[in-house]
């Protein structure tokens, strides 16, 4: 997938006011950021230009961990697992067949002119 970054660093991320940005929390061995990857690898490639999934790996990372920690507060959130996912100004605590729906829903309705958690502040 030509928008999938396994570990963004914070200065890859950008805003496009035609792609919805996702950020994606996930932990290296974790069974449930696994399948939530695959679903994003699984999307039709023709949402692959409506999202920008950004992806950091939080239990090695003590920055990325520090971002999780600083957007889950602006989201009014304390996670403490992961996967976490924030899509516009919905998230998502750990990961549910019923969220691929869910998620797939925010990307076609809300790609345009977005809200970001990140830019937003």
């Amino acid at each position: 997938m030509k928008n999938l970054k396994i570990n963004t660093k914070i200065s890859d991320i950008k805003y496009d006011d035609n792609k919805i940005n996702i950020y994606f929390f996930w932990g290296d061995g974790c069974p449930y950021c696994d399948v939530e990857l695959e679903f994003f690898e699984s999307l039709d490639e023709k949402y692959y230009d409506l999202f920008t999934l950004n992806s950091f790996e939080v239990w090695y990372n003590q920055g990325n961990a520090k971002l999780l920690s600083d957007l889950a507060n602006k989201m009014e959130q304390d996670v403490n697992v992961v996967p976490y996912t924030i899509v516009g100004d919905y998230s998502f605590i750990g990961f549910e067949k019923g969220y691929e729906t869910a998620i797939l829903d925010i990307i076609k309705k809300h790609h345009e002119n977005s809200y970001d958690i990140y830019f937003d502040k």
